[in-house]
């Protein structure tokens, strides 16, 4: 019987188990790899014509959203 429980809790504290659990390392690579991402791509992104439009309108999209944010936190 004791066998079994000591198997039973080795097995869950095995450092190969198949549970993943966001961190924040995790978080800052993923951040990571899309500004590296961005760097690449910039020079395609300011020639683009139906881009330009958004670009444009950066400042207005992030104030809305910080603004959207705001009031979400208000709300709850």
């Amino acid at each position: 019987m004791l066998n079994q429980q000591e198997k039973a809790t080795s097995s869950q504290t095995s450092p190969y188990s198949a549970k993943w659990k966001w961190e924040k390392r995790h978080v800052l690579l993923l951040i990571a790899l899309v500004l590296l991402a961005l760097w690449y791509f910039i020079p395609k992104i300011k020639t683009s014509p139906s881009l330009q439009k958004g670009i444009a309108h950066l400042s207005t999209i992030g104030g809305l959203l910080f603004a959207a944010d705001s009031v979400i936190k208000l709300a709850q």
